[in-house]
């Protein structure tokens, strides 16, 4: 029955249950307002929106440095919600597991009473309706929402009266409270389980791109003889290439636009972009007339950050910051501008540049002096494969971003899931449900565990009669279902070619052929099943033995129905795997389980390591996580 709801009375929060509450902040959370004076902490901790809350220490990269003076600083605790006033707006909030103190610019909150679950309130702090839900409140200069949905930009300080007085729900009890934070930290972790193994395929693949960019600008394409350059950067060369100062291949550009009016041109890391001056973000330059001009087809780099900055190709005429480097070949028609990008882009990757460099790194300020630069030495390949070279990077480089752009793809889209699930269950919109163990064997009324059995197998090409269903699709579902909810049908299973079988299954096939329920036809190593004038008999049966369970067999079919042959294969294979290694009782990762499945046949192999990762990650959104239900599967004897 669908629980009653009311409209709150608030924009974000919109329809709640209809014995929630809402209440101001301020009745719920309590700043905490301990300065760090007399000194109890030197551990500083630092907040992100990627990270949360963590150690000062364990920060990478650029950002604010922090204050020498630590009783400026304020308390956080454990179980604090811990706030950036400036950017909580764009998801700048965590919730600390450490004692520590952090900016003055941050609040900290803990609750006011025992009756609030701080893990609760944490939660729709990261809901996007109720950041979204915070503009209104911010001093400061703009904000943006991007075409994505993404919140970019500006400083946005809320006051801690104006945030005090903000409206947020309060569930009928703190159990209630607990019992959402509970599922919601499940959910949440496999989700970010998901993204950081996403991340990780994005990073892999990257690092591919770059190796296969650095080899063969470096190496050619026809894996010839190789000599040595001298050059401790590119140290081997194809034979007959030869080896130059870049003086002698470039010259810089230095032409001050001298007016205004020309479009500005930006260098990022995803090429050279016209820059949107009208709209107030980023640096900007009171006068460019005393920018350099660009124009289409010269090269321009950030040569003042060697580690975050780039290299590209101008596909625009315009100006650029006189602090950039504009440079172009000395003699065009020598030389090949599609090679000579990968090359410069790969002395950005492998930090060849940044080896040169002068400067501060740690505030971004690394530079490569134009003298560095002009006497770097360069490969020379002829022309024809300068070219050969530049078009074989595109089509491989063409392969792996869309590979990239699809995991990008991926990221967003469970990011987005993951806030959407966070709103939908902080506002009561969906109730957490009670999770029922079912215990091991199922109970079912049918002391012949084979017809017991035959009758689900039917159930299952019943549902499947109008999608392309064959043995091994249907096998696996069986299978899955089995092992599930726990149908002790005394079976083996073995470790076959095409995922989990239990060489019982056709003694199942052939009552329901002798029921007249379904006839059994092979034809060319391929198995169908069509449905017989009997077929509708089963049904008093399934009903009498499976009535208790029907709404978890229901679900776990519609999961296999859409899925082809392989997409079966993989996600039984996956389970019974997984499965295993639940019954043995030993601790193990996500590799271990891809290491077992590709120890049970070669044609395992034939899916990659990210696919068998894809279909365990799968089981986890699907509720298919096994539990150790039944036997461990059996290394199939092929002597």
């Amino acid at each position: 029955m669908a629980r009653q709801m009311k409209d709150s009375g608030v924009e974000w929060l919109g329809m709640i249950p209809i014995n929630w509450n809402v209440k101001p902040m301020k009745q719920i959370l309590v700043e905490r307002k301990e300065k760090n004076d007399p000194i109890r902490t030197n551990e500083i901790l630092s907040l992100s929106i990627e990270r949360g809350v963590f150690p000062y220490s364990e920060k990478v990269g650029g950002g604010n440095k922090a204050k020498e003076d630590l009783t400026a600083y304020k308390l956080a605790y454990p179980n604090d919600i811990v706030l950036n006033s400036m950017n909580v707006i764009v998801g700048a909030v965590g919730l600390s597991k450490y004692f520590g103190c952090v900016s003055p610019v941050y609040y900290t909150l803990y609750p006011r009473t025992n009756d609030y679950d701080i893990r609760y309130y944490s939660n729709i702090f990261q809901s996007s309706a109720f950041q979204k839900s915070l503009m209104g409140y911010g001093n400061g200069i703009m904000m943006k929402e991007s075409d994505n949905g993404k919140l970019n930009t500006i400083r946005m300080r809320i006051p801690m009266e104006k945030l005090n007085m903000v409206i947020l729900p309060i569930p009928i009890s703190k159990e209630e409270q607990q019992k959402i934070a509970d599922f919601l930290d499940e959910k949440v972790a496999e989700i970010d389980s998901v993204i950081a193994k996403t991340k990780e395929t994005i990073e892999d693949y990257k690092k591919y791109k770059q190796a296969i960019i650095t080899e063969t600008v470096t190496k050619g394409l026809n894996n010839i003889e190789l000599k040595l350059t001298g050059n401790i950067h590119i140290d081997k060369i194809p034979i007959h290439w030869n080896m130059k100062k870049l003086k002698y291949v470039f010259y810089i550009k230095k032409d001050i636009a001298g007016k205004e009016g020309y479009d500005v041109l930006s260098i990022t890391q995803k090429g050279i972009k016209i820059k949107d001056i009208t709209s107030n973000e980023g640096q900007l330059a009171a006068n460019y007339a005393n920018y350099q001009l660009v124009e289409v087809g010269d090269f321009a780099m950030n040569h003042m950050d060697l580690l975050t900055g780039w290299v590209d190709v101008s596909k625009y005429s315009g100006v650029t910051s006189p602090d950039y480097r504009v440079f172009n070949f000395i003699e065009k028609s020598a030389y090949s501008k599609d090679y000579y990008l990968y090359l410069m882009q790969m002395c950005y990757m492998n930090r060849i540049f940044y080896g040169f460099g002068q400067g501060v790194s740690n505030l971004g300020r690394w530079r490569l002096q134009a003298d560095k630069f002009l006497n770097f030495t360069i490969p020379i390949p002829p022309l024809e494969e300068q070219k050969e070279i530049a078009t074989y990077l595109d089509g491989k480089c063409s392969e792996i971003d869309k590979l990239i752009a699809k995991k990008e793809e991926l990221l967003a889209d469970l990011e987005s899931y993951k806030k959407s699930l966070i709103y939908e269950y902080v506002t009561g919109k969906k109730e957490v449900q009670q999770t029922t163990i079912i215990p091991f064997p199922a109970t079912i009324s049918c002391k012949d565990k084979r017809f017991a059995q035959a009758v689900l197998l039917t159930k299952i090409l019943d549902e499947f009669r109008n999608y392309h269903s064959g043995r091994v699709k249907v096998a696996k579902t069986l299978y899955v279902i089995e092992n599930h909810i726990g149908f002790d049908f005394d079976t083996d299973v073995i470790r076959q070619v095409a995922g989990p079988l239990d060489e019982k299954y056709y003694k199942a096939e052939a009552i329901i052929r002798h029921n007249n329920w379904f006839h059994v036809l092979t034809q060319d190593g391929t198995t169908r099943y069509f449905a017989q004038k009997n077929k509708n008999q089963y049904l008093t049966y399934y009903g009498r033995y499976f009535k208790d369970y029907d709404v978890e067999i229901q679900r776990i079919i519609d999961i296999f129905k859409n899925l082809d042959m392989n997409g079966a294969e993989l996600l039984a294979t996956a389970y019974a795997s997984w499965n295993d290694f639940i019954i043995k009782g030993i601790s193990f990762t996500q590799d271990d389980i891809v290491e077992d499945i590709f120890s049970w046949d070669d044609s395992k192999k034939r899916f990659s390591k990210e696919k068998w990762l894809e279909a365990l990650n799968d089981l986890n959104k699907k509720q298919l996580s096994p539990i150790g239900h039944g036997k461990m599967t059996i290394l199939e004897n092929r002597s």
